[in-house]
């Protein structure tokens, strides 16, 4: 009795445990297919919906091409070449260089990106809306968001809403518009000659 007992649980903790290993791969499979659309080499437009509690609600629009990107929004105008990263401030015209942006810690997009392929655990669930993935930061892993939530399309595998926690709050994206676009490298450059009247302010990483 005991050891048929011992079978049965052992065979139910191995179908656990399978069953969640092929929820990991899969999971993981779906996150990659979404980050390798976002790391397009050509270029990616999308338009979002940011807010952080009810105080903080910010909309706007950005183009990503591997690790650069350019992002406007109603207050500021942001390029990042993939080395040298300007923030103007469009009411003050003050231009900040190499500064810290919105993203965090002097994180580029792509490092968090590539931070999703090797630092992050998956888990996929299934619903009416998408697939919803959960990423939960691996144990040491030195990474500033520790958990997120992403919603992705079932047919276009791209990534509808975004949901990440910094500290003790969440921060929720709302993605809409996500299209392949073709942009020179100049796009994601601060032209001085579009901009004049600016007041350079620079501080290095």
């Amino acid at each position: 009795m005991k050891k048929k007992l011992y079978f049965i649980l052992s065979f139910l903790l191995l179908i656990c445990y399978s069953g969640r290993a092929q929820n990991e791969v899969e999971a993981r499979e779906i996150m990659f297919k979404a980050v390798d659309m976002m790391q397009d080499p050509t270029g990616i437009y999308m338009e979002y919906h940011a807010q952080f509690t009810r105080l903080f609600v910010k909309d706007g629009w950005i183009v990503l091409k591997g690790n650069k990107f350019h992002r406007e929004s109603k207050r500021t105008i942001e390029w990042y070449d993939g080395k040298n990263h300007w923030s103007l401030n469009r009411s003050s015209r003050k231009l900040k260089l190499n500064m810290p942006s919105e993203y965090g810690n002097d994180k580029d997009i792509g490092s968090y990106l590539q931070q999703v392929r090797t630092k992050y655990n998956f888990t996929l669930k299934d619903s009416k809306e998408g697939y919803w993935i959960t990423l939960e930061a691996k144990k040491n892993a030195k990474v500033d968001i520790k958990r997120g939530m992403v919603l992705i399309n079932k047919l276009t595998n791209q990534p509808v809403r975004v949901k990440m926690k910094w500290s003790i709050f969440w921060v929720t994206l709302d993605l809409a518009n996500i299209k392949k676009s073709t942009y020179d490298d100049s796009f994601f450059v601060y032209d001085k000659e579009k901009y004049p009247n600016t007041k350079m302010i620079m501080k290095k990483k």
